[in-house]
């Protein structure tokens, strides 16, 4: 290979490389008291030619009594497996209108997948264990990823003036995705939610909260 290949094909890797980073875009979720929000599911419509992959299994596994991860983004379309890698038997349930189902007490890998083929929240729990919540995100022709620590997300899209916002702890409900505006602060993307007050929240963990108690779960 000649020196020029080399050095066309190096400037050529180099190029992508740049677009990447230049293509690349932050946003920066904050409460209504201006601090970070973490957990958070953001989403952007999907470019057309996006085809996830339905074929991949996901996965929320139950260790420790708690389900890992406790919050799943997964495609309309695709299944997923609920393993019970804990030494005791649980039984997961789910009274969310996209999909409803019970698995009764069980260890191992026994149960077969579920398939969530409804775009939508879908919250899950423990009828043994109430301290179990989870919740599946189903998008459905979305780009959507969970904010860090720092409250930030990064996608290589580009980011439109709207977009979708869900955390568990929103105060229009835990079942309902918002939507809203994306505004520049400071050189950065910045969209900002309202979340439900601490002393509101104390029940969260249970099915006797309002996520699992109101109409439509």
């Amino acid at each position: 290979m000649s020196k020029y290949l080399i050095g066309f094909l190096s400037l050529f890797h180099l190029y992508v490389f740049s677009c990447n980073a230049l293509a690349a875009a932050t946003i920066k979720i904050l409460d209504q008291n201006g601090k970070p929000v973490k957990h958070a599911v953001v989403a952007i419509p999907a470019p057309e030619d996006f085809r996830p992959d339905l074929k991949k299994l996901a996965v929320i596994d139950q260790i420790s009594k708690q389900f890992v991860p406790n919050l799943l983004i997964i495609n309309k379309g695709q299944e997923v497996n609920f393993p019970n890698s804990d030494d005791v038997r649980h039984n997961v349930y789910s009274f969310s209108s996209i999909k409803p189902f019970q698995l009764k007490l069980y260890k191992g890998s026994s149960q077969k997948p579920i398939l969530y083929d409804t775009a939508g929240i879908g919250i899950l729990g423990c009828n043994i264990h109430d301290s179990m919540v989870a919740h599946i995100y189903v998008a459905d022709r979305e780009i959507a990823k969970i904010t860090n620590a720092d409250g930030i997300v990064t996608f290589q899209q580009s980011i439109p003036e709207s977009i979708a916002i869900w955390h568990a702890e929103l105060a229009e409900g835990a079942l309902t995705k918002i939507y809203t505006k994306v505004e520049f602060e400071e050189g950065q993307r910045v969209a900002s939610i309202e979340l439900l007050a601490p002393q509101q929240t104390t029940e969260s963990n249970t099915f006797g909260s309002r996520k699992f108690g109101s109409k439509g779960n």
